[in-house]
């Protein structure tokens, strides 16, 4: 019966190092709670009740983060790969945590969506009165938390950029190697960030329409029936609303003719979602949307 209660140093890791410290007793072992990724108004994962001895930087390990391969300014509207890696000598526990804000709020800038669902996942805190409530952070799964190759996580996603001008927005992401010796001393944490400047010009003609109108989406939030007006652009003869989860999956599609409609979204639970509208040849907009029926 002793062997029944002793938890494996793995197991113990997952339970206790990926505790939730902003909701107490919910447990986190798919993911590191939000809010720790070094960025604005937050903190790291190098603190009480995480890592506990961890000094950012310090460990032997070698911390990359990439957009687009060396991306320094951004276009609107387009889409980046984001690849997050982390290489430490004997190593194969490893995790992370992205976000991307806007310099100027501290808000959201742009979207990011899954490359690889078995590794990375998106996550945002259901607390309104959370500090970090709206932010829409990258992390890793459960599976994620395993080694990419020998001795490296490593963790890609995707980010599409805001549909306009932001100033500059901010890549923060910390990441964590374990070492499994069954407490939380003696991990290696390390984070760094990536700022980005607003590249006005033009991508071409063939790369993005360039729409004279806007597209207008409300209520935002929404209270189960959502409408649409696009404006300069009546030729738009296939006009389709998709909303996704904060784990990429599809949970809504509808295709309309006309450029002002009203769509009901039956069947979608209360809470933050991503939506895309768009032709089935361009995507005219992207967003968050929040449903409180």
């Amino acid at each position: 019966m002793k062997n029944a209660v002793i938890l494996s140093p793995f197991l113990f890791i997952l339970l206790v190092s990926f505790l939730d410290v902003q909701n107490p007793g919910k447990p986190k072992s798919a993911g590191a709670p939000w809010g720790n990724t070094g960025g604005m108004g937050e903190g790291t994962c190098a603190k009480i009740g995480c890592h506990d001895d961890g000094v950012i930087n310090t460990g032997p390990g070698t911390f990359t983060i990439d957009i687009a391969n060396g991306l320094t300014s951004y276009k609107a509207n387009q889409k980046y790969k984001v690849t997050v890696r982390l290489k430490e000598t004997g190593i194969d526990k490893f995790g992370f945590q992205a976000v991307l804000l806007k310099n100027n709020d501290s808000t959201n800038a742009g979207l990011f969506s899954l490359i690889n669902p078995i590794r990375t996942q998106l996550i945002s805190p259901d607390d309104t009165l959370s500090m970090f409530y709206g932010r829409v952070y990258a992390t890793h799964t459960l599976d994620g938390n395993s080694e990419y190759s020998p001795d490296t996580g490593e963790w890609t996603f995707n980010w599409t950029s805001p549909n306009s001008d932001q100033g500059n927005v901010t890549l923060s992401v910390t990441s964590a190697a374990s070492n499994n010796n069954g407490d939380l001393t003696g991990e290696n944490v390390y984070s760094d960030q990536i700022t980005l400047s607003y590249d006005p010009t033009p991508i071409g003609i063939n790369e993005q329409r360039n729409n004279e109108g806007a597209v207008k989406v409300f209520p935002n939030p929404c209270n189960g029936f959502l409408n649409i007006e696009i404006a300069g652009n009546e030729n738009i003869d296939d006009v389709q609303i998709r909303i996704y989860n904060l784990q990429g999956k599809m949970v809504y599609r509808q295709t309309t003719n006309h450029t002002t409609y009203q769509f009901i979204l039956d069947g979608l639970k209360n809470g933050l979602y991503l939506y895309e509208i768009g032709s089935s040849a361009e995507i005219l907009q992207r967003g968050k949307l929040i449903i409180q029926i």
